[in-house]
C-alpha cells in the first residue's frame, strides 16, 4: 500500500500521526485539555479551547514513492489557536511540549520511509487577532528512504 501512497502524503500523515498521538497522551495527563486538531480541507468548527491546526509545506517532491531523488524535505507546522484574553500560560506550556515531540534528531518511521526533523522545531510569537491567539510551531524535516 504504502507504494500507491505519494511520498508527500506519507510524510504528511506520518507527522499528523504524531500529533494525534500527542493528543492523545495529553487527554490522559490532563483530561482537562481536550485537544481537537484541525486539518485541512476538513470541516472544522472549534467548540473548545486550545485546539490545534496542522499544515505541511513540503519544499520538494519526487512522485509517487520518492524516485531518483531518494528525499524529500519541508516545514510542518502546528499552530496552537486559544481564545483571546484566555491567557498564554497554558499556550506556552502546550508549545513546549510540542517542542519535545518534534525535537532536532527525532525521527518516524513508515515501512521504507524515514521523516527525520534536521533542526530544532521553533515556537513563533504570538499572533493576536479579533478573537483568537495562534501561536504557530514550525517544524523543519527531510524525508528518505531506508
Amino acid at each position: 500500500m504504502a507504494e500507491l501512497i505519494g511520498a508527500e502524503t506519507r510524510v504528511y500523515k506520518r507527522l499528523l500521526d504524531e500529533v494525534e498521538t500527542f493528543v492523545g497522551f495529553m487527554a490522559e495527563q490532563e483530561p482537562s485539555v481536550a485537544l481537537r486538531v484541525a486539518i485541512p480541507n476538513v470541516g472544522f468548527e472549534p467548540t473548545t479551547y486550545p485546539y490545534l491546526d496542522v499544515q505541511d509545506f513540503s519544499a520538494d517532491g519526487a512522485g509517487p514513492t520518492l524516485g531518483p531523488l531518494k528525499n524529500i524535505s519541508g516545514v510542518f507546522q502546528v499552530t496552537i489557536i486559544q481564545r483571546r484574553n484566555a491567557g498564554i500560560i497554558d499556550v506556552k506550556e502546550l508549545a513546549s511540549r510540542l517542542l519535545t515531540v518534534f525535537a532536532k534528531g527525532n525521527r518516524f518511521y513508515d515501512d521504507d520511509l524515514c521523516v527525520t526533523i534536521h533542526q530544532q522545531a521553533n515556537e513563533r510569537p504570538p499572533i493576536y487577532e479579533d478573537n483568537e491567539v495562534r501561536v504557530p510551531i514550525t517544524i523543519p524535516y527531510r524525508a528518505y528512504r531506508r
